[in-house]
């Protein structure tokens, strides 16, 4: 772990700078130093961090014995080569793909599996989620409006039922799409269907005078609530 404090753009150099190393099995080392700077290698890939007037305390946690020293220079190297080789040599999560990875992906698999299902509705909520943004913002209008005579408490209550049932919807979606009982791009665009259709039934009744009361269906949720909690009772 690095830490810097400031970093002094003028003279070039690091202030109040904390390094934790606990690589090596059982040991611990610490490194505090007030000052510092770095000096790269950028064909190498490696970075080299001068410490100065700090001190290295070190711990074993085995024999439960500690080190103190004081220096008045310390060079670190932080080599990352290693590390850009390995993160380009490995797979990339279906997260960290771009849209011509994707399609890559999909266009030259042998076979429709799991991951080829999993990448699938990947690329499904990039545009889906930003969506549901929309579907959601229009459901939200006529239940403000209606929520204006209602009770603040209801309406928010009303608003967090609509949110959980398009999450369930949204998460059902992508269990069976990604077992492929379904293509992905159904259960990925469904909930916001839903929701987006829901929002618009509600805003042309609202502007056609005839809005369906907010407290009514909050009683009517209630009521449903109530049914099922006395069918589990029973």
């Amino acid at each position: 772990m690095l830490y810097i404090n400031k970093i002094d753009l003028k003279k070039k150099r690091l202030i109040d700078v904390f390094i934790e190393d606990k690589r090596s099995k059982n040991i611990v080392s610490t490194i505090v130093a007030p000052k510092g700077k770095v000096f790269s290698e950028p064909d190498k890939l490696v970075f080299h961090l001068q410490l100065y007037n700090g001190a290295i305390n070190q711990v074993n946690l085995e024999n439960r014995s500690a080190h103190s020293i004081n220096f008045d220079t310390y060079d670190v190297s932080l080599d990352l080569k290693k590390t850009f080789m390995t993160s380009k040599s490995g797979p990339k999560d279906e997260d960290e793909m771009s849209l011509g990875e994707f399609w890559q992906y999909l266009n030259t698999a042998e076979k429709k599996d799991e991951q080829y299902y999993t990448t699938l509705i990947e690329l499904h909520k990039k545009f889906s989620i930003p969506a549901a943004c929309i579907a959601l913002g229009i459901l939200a209008v006529p239940l403000g409006v209606q929520s204006g005579s209602a009770k603040r408490s209801g309406g928010l209550g009303l608003g967090l039922a609509f949110f959980l049932i398009y999450y369930l919807m949204l998460s059902a979606g992508q269990v069976f799409g990604e077992a492929g009982v379904y293509p992905p791009v159904i259960g990925m665009w469904v909930p916001n269907i839903v929701m987006g259709g829901l929002g618009l039934f509600l805003v042309v009744r609202t502007a056609t005078d005839r809005p369906v009361k907010v407290d009514s269906m909050i009683a009517h949720v209630r009521k449903k609530i109530r049914q099922i909690l006395r069918t589990h009772e029973n």
